[in-house]
């Protein structure tokens, strides 16, 4: 991850500027992380005195999180786009009182977590879910209403409902810089290889069922995250295609994600397909519950994981998942 710096600058047509002062944050370390651009953008500098700067660029609408160490907890979620200022102020001990301003989105946003702050804290995903539904009705035709739902919404268990929120926003709104964000931010990219074990997965597949994948009852195990573009997902799905040929069901789990906005996006993207392959859908997208753990920092993405759950590949290449896969499972036979 970069360390760098608070840069100085206000935001020009090029570029955008979030800053602010956190009473308490001392000399801390904060984290901006983004989606632009084709892919995960993550900064952190060092405050000085609570006081940060960071300038990034994003062409449209973005969702960006802003969190302070040690334990990343969530300074601000905010939508920008380049020409925007944002400021974020407040204290580290009250994160309710966190005032945002500098555009109506990011405005709105983070009153709406305050105002609904007690609610966030006690963790019931069914009243979250209902409040974040109300809202996003009342302003579908607004980056903040997918702002919310990438940020707050509760998935797991809700994927219908899900779906049925993703619909009412506007296609405006709906851009991949919006999106693909998490609701947390993502620990960067530090190897191929971890130590972490793929969790057992609970999944929303094609024929509006739930599918559970565990990586111990397979010799190897491929995630594949798409979005619904053509052109991407038939270079992933032909690749999909060679190894469950090659591979039974007991030797490998084949599944391809999708992290189309809406379900019927993604059923576009499928149509046609004879798959002998798991094919989900996220609502969400990388921020659902069940992937939230797999730090998904790009789409396309793909991890590969051993008999054991061990990651062995994870990264941008179907090339380099297939011969990780391939070397796998010549191993275990």
């Amino acid at each position: 991850m970069l360390l760098i710096f608070a840069a100085t600058g206000c935001g020009d047509k090029d570029s955008f500027v979030i800053a602010g002062k956190i009473d308490g944050a001392g000399d801390r370390s904060v984290t901006l992380t983004y989606y632009a651009a084709g892919g995960l953008k993550s900064t952190t500098i060092n405050m000085n005195s609570g006081v940060f700067q960071f300038k990034g660029s994003s062409a449209r609408p973005t969702l960006a999180i802003v969190t302070v160490a040690p334990d990343n907890q969530r300074l601000a979620a905010v939508v920008v786009a380049n020409g925007d200022e944002v400021r974020i102020e407040g204290a580290l001990d009250n994160p309710a009182g966190i005032k945002v301003t500098g555009n109506s989105d990011s405005e709105a946003l983070q009153k709406w977590m305050a105002d609904n702050d007690e609610l966030l804290r006690k963790g019931d995903a069914g009243k979250i879910n209902k409040a974040v539904a109300e809202f996003v009705k009342k302003n579908s035709d607004k980056p903040v209403a997918t702002a919310l739902m990438v940020t707050c919404f509760r998935s797991e268990g809700y994927e219908a409902m899900a779906d049925s929120l993703f619909t009412v926003l506007g296609q405006d709104v709906r851009s991949i810089e919006m999106t693909q964000n998490f609701n947390a931010v993502i620990s960067s990219y530090v190897g191929n290889v971890s130590d972490e074990p793929l969790p057992f997965l609970t999944l929303y597949c094609s024929n509006d069922s739930m599918i559970n994948v565990n990586p111990i009852r397979h010799s190897a195990t491929l995630l594949c995250f798409v979005d619904a573009d053509r052109k991407q997902r038939d270079s992933v799905a032909s690749t999909l295609r060679d190894l469950t040929r090659s591979y039974d069901r007991s030797e490998l789990a084949a599944v391809e994600l999708s992290t189309a906005v809406d379900s019927s996006s993604w059923r576009r993207s499928i149509s046609g397909d004879s798959a002998r392959w798991i094919q989900a859908w996220l609502p969400g997208s990388v921020s659902a519950t069940p992937v939230r753990r797999l730090d998904v920092n790009r789409i396309p993405y793909f991890i590969v994981a051993d008999s054991a759950g061990r990651t062995i590949y994870r990264g941008p290449s179907i090339g380099q998942a297939r011969r990780f896969v391939d070397k796998q499972l010549k191993r275990s036979n």
